[in-house]
């Protein structure tokens, strides 16, 4: 997987285990697209949707820019939560998916995750961020 974040969009890239495109998803104000590898388009106005309606895949899009900073998603019950030693999430059990962190300031940025695992009910996805780019007051 692929993830680009703005405060106004998303667009993500899932790929096979082979590195095959798999679907190419997109999401900003004006609604959602999904391209798939044959070249179908698909909209709607939200992706959480878009991907459960074409792909079958239950996407945590809210969650995860709070999950890949090391946070949980305040809009949902924490129901497991472990920390290590400096305080950091080691795992999290939240909204019926699974997140591990494999891995900190890997990425360059001190105090960030740098490799996640995030598992779901149909869906596994493994992050491994290589490049943050923290934008406005960063102190």
């Amino acid at each position: 997987m692929r993830w680009e974040h703005q405060p106004e969009s998303d667009e993500l890239w899932f790929y096979s285990p082979i590195g095959t495109t798999v679907a190419h998803l997109r999401q900003d104000p004006s609604g959602a697209l999904l391209v798939t590898s044959e070249g179908k388009e698909y909209r709607a106005k939200g992706l959480r949707q878009l991907a459960f309606d074409v792909l079958g895949w239950d996407l945590p899009i809210e969650a995860l820019p709070y999950w890949v900073r090391g946070l949980p998603w305040p809009k949902a019950e924490e129901t497991e939560v472990r920390r290590d030693e400096q305080g950091r999430l080691e795992a999290l059990l939240q909204a019926g998916w699974r997140v591990a962190y494999l891995a900190w300031d890997g990425s360059g940025v001190r105090g960030l995750p740098s490799k996640l695992d995030v598992t779901g009910e149909r869906l596994r996805m493994r992050l491994a961020i290589t490049r943050w780019q923290l934008l406005g007051n960063t102190r």
